[in-house]
Order: C-alpha cells, then sequence, then structure tokens
C-alpha cells in the first residue's frame, strides 16, 4: 500500500535553470504546447485531417427555435459544419433541415409525419413547407464576423487573471487547483497525526513539512515560464483572441456562451451567455435577443 505521508516525486522540490542556450524561443515553445494541448485524440490508423468547426454544438438554428421546433430530447436544434467550398470557407446547415433532404421520407405529403422522422418536436402546429423554406446554408466567415463585434469588446477583470492561469496550466482550471490544494491540505494532516502519534521524528516531520509548504506555493502563486508572455494578453482580449486558433477560439466560445442563435441570413439572432460572461457582455438573464424587421418567423419568446 502506497504511503500517503510520500510527497508526489513528479512535483519537483526545486528548479534549477539549465546554463545551456535554448533549443527554441520561449514565445515558440508555449504556441506549440497550446497546439498540443488542443489536439483531437485519434488513433495512429487515423490518417484524416481533423477539422474544426468553429461554431459546433454551440451554433443553434433560430428558425426552428421560432417555429417552435426542438430537436431529440427537447434540446435546441444544431447547426451543422461542413467543409468550405472554392472560397476554403466552412459553412453550416440546420442539422434537421440536412436531415430532412437525406431522409427518404422527404417526398412525404403530411407535416406532423416528416417532422417526427426527422426527430423534432413541435411545441405548436408548424407547416412544414413553410420550416422547410425558412432555411439556406450559412457561411463560417459571416458569422465569425458577428461573433467577434460581440467578444471582441470584453474586457476581462483583473481578479480573473489567476482564473485564467489556472485553465493555462491545466484543463480542468481551478477545479484542478482546487483538488490539488485539498489533497495538500489532507497530507499536511496526516504529517501532523504522524508527528504526534511519534512515528515520525522532529527532522523527518520537518523535512516533509518544508517540502509540502513548498508545493503549496506553487499551486498558489501560479508561477510558470509562459506567465510573462500570457498576461499582457489579459488585458487586450482582442489581442488574444486574434493569436488562438480555431480550435482554441471554439474552446473558449464553449466556455462563454450556452448558445449563440444564427437565422437563415447568418445573423445574431439570440445570444445565451453563462455566468459570469454575462454581466461581463451587458446581457440580461436569460440571454439577449436581437430584433430585426422582415423576417421569415419573427418571434421574441424567451
Amino acid at each position: 500500500m502506497k504511503n500517503s505521508t510520500h510527497p508526489n516525486k513528479r512535483i519537483p522540490i526545486e528548479l534549477h535553470i539549465g546554463k545551456h542556450e535554448p533549443l527554441i524561443s520561449v514565445d515558440l515553445w508555449v504556441k506549440n504546447q497550446l497546439l498540443r494541448k488542443a489536439r483531437t485524440s485519434r488513433t495512429g490508423a487515423d490518417r484524416t485531417k481533423a477539422r474544426t468547426y468553429l461554431f459546433s454544438k454551440i451554433g443553434k438554428c433560430w428558425e426552428c427555435y421560432a417555429q417552435g421546433c426542438l430537436g431529440r430530447g427537447g434540446q435546441f436544434v444544431v447547426l451543422r459544419g461542413s467543409p468550405g467550398g472554392r472560397n476554403g470557407y466552412p459553412f453550416y446547415r440546420c442539422a434537421a433541415h440536412h436531415d430532412q433532404g437525406m431522409s427518404r421520407y422527404k417526398e412525404a405529403t403530411v407535416s406532423e409525419d416528416i417532422l417526427q422522422k426527422i426527430g423534432l418536436q413541435a411545441t405548436k402546429t408548424v407547416n412544414f413547407q413553410t420550416w422547410k423554406n425558412c432555411h439556406k446554408t450559412l457561411r463560417e466567415d459571416v458569422m465569425k464576423t458577428t461573433v467577434e463585434s460581440l467578444v471582441k469588446p470584453l474586457i476581462i477583470p483583473e481578479d480573473w487573471y489567476a482564473w485564467a492561469m489556472a485553465y493555462f496550466q491545466n484543463a480542468d482550471g481551478m477545479q484542478k487547483i482546487t483538488g490539488t490544494l485539498y489533497n495538500l491540505e489532507r497530507k499536511r494532516r496526516v504529517l501532523i497525526d504522524l508527528r504526534t502519534n511519534g512515528q515520525l521524528n522532529a527532522a523527518e516531520f520537518n523535512l516533509k513539512m518544508m517540502q509540502l509548504t513548498h508545493q503549496y506555493e506553487q499551486v498558489e502563486k501560479f508561477e510558470f515560464p509562459e506567465k510573462p508572455l500570457i498576461q499582457p494578453y489579459l488585458k487586450d482580449f482582442s489581442a488574444l483572441w486574434e493569436q488562438l486558433r480555431p480550435v482554441e477560439q471554439r474552446a473558449l466560445l464553449m466556455i462563454m456562451f450556452d448558445g449563440l442563435f444564427f437565422d437563415r441570413d447568418a445573423r445574431l439572432r439570440w445570444v445565451i451567455a453563462r455566468a459570469p460572461f454575462d454581466r461581463l457582455l451587458g446581457m440580461p438573464p436569460g440571454g439577449k435577443i436581437f430584433q430585426i424587421e422582415n423576417l421569415c418567423v419573427q418571434s421574441t419568446r424567451v
């Protein structure tokens, strides 16, 4: 059985700066680490280049929502990404509309039957032909411009910097840091009990407590080589956004929003931001609906 009083040997007790010249710059090393963390897990046999769709899962179909149509399980209908054409930009289609087009039931005449076959739940009477005509293909570059005008002006509060640093160090962010501190506190209590019961002499106790204290400091200070490079970007979110790769931008959107609803013309109609980003973006509870005239279907229902 592993002795719980022993510190994790993988955590360095003391770091020594090397005397040789670095093979690559710190800036290049940071960028490579970001790429490594963002890679999709794939088998060695999979040689297909992984595509990143910026609005995958987070992009929702406003036209379906406006007509009272929900997907399987009562979820909002998502937008499905597809590879770009001649211009190289990916595009998106309503997943339900795409499934209807691919279905053998597309020639059916009863609207309710078609909707049920493709997994749509109608919360009110829906005319199938009207629903079908309200869908178009959306270009990602148009959608991205709208979303960037919303997120780029964001100002990150200074008291968030430590939180952001925690997510840089570990994908689980503060949850991981909190768990690490909890485990260190348990080890500290065990050491005190062992010393009280006479199972550790003073020298052993002091050494282990010194090692434990050093581990506490490493966790709480968020000290790591990339810190000086990251902090300036936290003060300028627009510059930070431009430095991120699409896979990283998508991960950030997933943290910030519950849903980005686009209509048939790729216009942003409803934004549901997660707390506390809703406060920073000045959005009310339940999200913000943007009113636009001359829509295929109009709705202000939240």
